[in-house]
């Protein structure tokens, strides 16, 4: 692990003040203001820019060129102006006059807009032409800046990257694009399946028909070519290959092979995905911890999902207690990992080589060390670690809550703390993935405990540690039923079983 501390440094040595454990054990990196939406947006980003080399999905091409396309932005998202002035009395040259006026104050180094007039029929048609972009727009109704509002990801050509507000500079920020997304890339860059999903995500953004409107219209607005950043390092990833990115990629597979809307993918595709980054933190974590909340000892992460009862039972207190153990797995895991290797440099006597190892190693450096005779190894082992905690209780542990509450996998409705709770949505997803015509309910139970590690039912719930009631799980496994058939996605059989179907099918 260690040994890639060097690939690390060379690249973001300067941006990472602090000290690095996480980034080894996981990834550099993500942030709680990304949400499930914003970790899917930066993750089909990369993807177009990579696109665009022709290196998609290519583990050994490790820089990525990001659009900017601030005249389109600026247009769709940084003029509230715009509506006056069409709906005002002037003369329609005035107006356009005005519109140009406008657009062209809205930028130290400003654009040309004087092509919007040759290219809309009337002031009208272009007022019209933005209000439909606008409506085809995320976080459009939140309180971010106009810079870090985006075009629904019709295609790779609808796509732009996060950027501050300066408006004389534009750079790229990583408050919402925190690199989440670069880490799920490259998770899926590195599964086995990968060239078979490359085909369904050019079919979907490059090639498909479908959404060639969009693009067009964004032509018609951009007067611009100079719309990329300069090329830039892709996020760290220091795991090479892994069984979770091999389930993520072949659950993206299934995804994009779904009969559905290419424009239905995106809520589904956003979810598996903040799912799958906080079950490999998980896992990774376990992987160290080697602990077990099963009878048999199985390594495995688990989560009890309650789907929603009317009071609190055992169920709730399962989720409720397993939730919190794997919120707290990543900081036993940096624990672990740190003090094993803390331990190993006790029997160093050499202060020059041990000062050297912490850094090269660890990115740990305090120049009064190399002022004092001797080094107190004690103290030294406490400030790296308060270091390594605060960060990780700001990264790791938040991430845990705010992905899975986006995914609608964890909730703190009628409790006070939070523990994992299905939501409908997430049950669409779960069968829209894994149910290619039909299965029997059992199986469909089964393959969520086999597959991601969900209990449910009391057959599961029986392999825990702990007793937990049974009857309690029975409720549950009955509740969930009652939601598939609700939702469409079960129906009874003559035969005498009842069936998940996925009314949608394969292409």
């Amino acid at each position: 692990m260690f040994t890639k501390a060097k690939i690390l440094k060379e690249k973001y040595g300067k941006n990472i003040t602090t000290p690095f454990l996480q980034e080894l054990i996981w990834f550099h990196r993500i942030k709680e203001d990304q949400d499930k939406e914003l970790l899917a947006l930066e993750f089909l980003n990369v993807c177009a820019s990579q696109e665009r080399k022709d290196k998609l999905f290519n583990k050994n091409f490790s820089t990525v060129s990001y659009k900017k396309d601030m005249q389109i932005r600026t247009i769709l998202y940084n003029f509230p102006e715009l509506e006056f002035i069409v709906k005002s009395s002037a003369e329609a040259v005035n107006k356009w006059e005005e519109i140009e006026k406008t657009l062209s104050q809205k930028s130290e180094n400003p654009y040309s807009y004087k092509h919007l007039k040759k290219r809309f029929e009337t002031v009208d048609v272009f007022y019209h032409s933005v209000q439909l972009l606008r409506k085809a727009s995320l976080g459009l109704n939140t309180s971010r800046r106009w810079t870090s509002k985006f075009l629904f990801p019709f295609s790779f050509d609808t796509l732009f990257v996060d950027v501050d507000n300066r408006k004389d500079a534009f750079t790229i920020d990583r408050r919402f694009f925190s690199r989440g997304g670069e880490v799920l890339y490259l998770m899926v860059s590195r599964g086995k399946n990968v060239e078979k999903l490359k085909e369904l995500i050019l079919e979907s953004y490059k090639i498909s028909s479908q959404n060639k409107r969009w693009n067009s219209l964004l032509e018609i607005l951009r007067d611009e070519s100079n719309i990329y950043a300069d090329e830039r390092e892709l996020g760290f990833l220091g795991t090479d290959s892994h069984e979770v990115f091999d389930q993520l990629v072949d659950d993206l597979i299934k995804l994009f092979e779904l009969n559905i809307s290419q424009n239905d993918i995106f809520e589904h595709l956003s979810s598996i995905s903040a799912y799958y980054i906080v079950h490999f933190i998980l896992t990774k974590s376990l992987e160290i911890v080697k602990s077990s909340n099963l009878n048999n000892e199985d390594i495995k992460v688990i989560y009890p999902i309650e789907l929603m009862a009317p009071k609190s039972d055992h169920v709730r207190k399962s989720s409720r207690q397993i939730y919190k153990i794997n919120e707290d797995l990543p900081i036993e895991a940096l624990s672990k990992v740190f003090n094993d290797y803390m331990d190993q440099l006790n029997t160093e006597s050499d202060k020059e080589v041990l000062l050297k190892k912490l850094k090269d190693e660890l990115n740990y450096y305090n120049e009064d060390n190399h002022d004092e005779g001797n080094i107190n190894l004690v103290d030294i082992r406490q400030e790296i670690w308060k270091e390594i905690f605060k960060k990780a209780k700001s990264d790791l542990t938040s991430i845990h809550r705010v992905l899975f509450k986006g995914v609608g996998l964890a909730s703190v409705k009628k409790t006070n703390s939070y523990r994992y709770l299905a939501n409908d949505e997430w049950l669409k997803t779960l069968v829209l993935i894994n149910v290619n015509k039909r299965i029997t309910f059992q199986e469909f139970i089964d393959l969520l405990y086999k597959k991601y590690g969900f209990i449910i039912s009391n057959k599961h719930s029986d392999l825990l540690t702990e007793t937990y009631s049974e009857n309690d799980f029975q409720k549950n496994e009955k509740r969930l039923f009652e939601r598939l058939r609700a939702l469409g996605l079960l129906e009874n059989k003559s035969d005498g079983y009842a069936y998940v179907i996925n009314r949608y099918g394969r292409k």
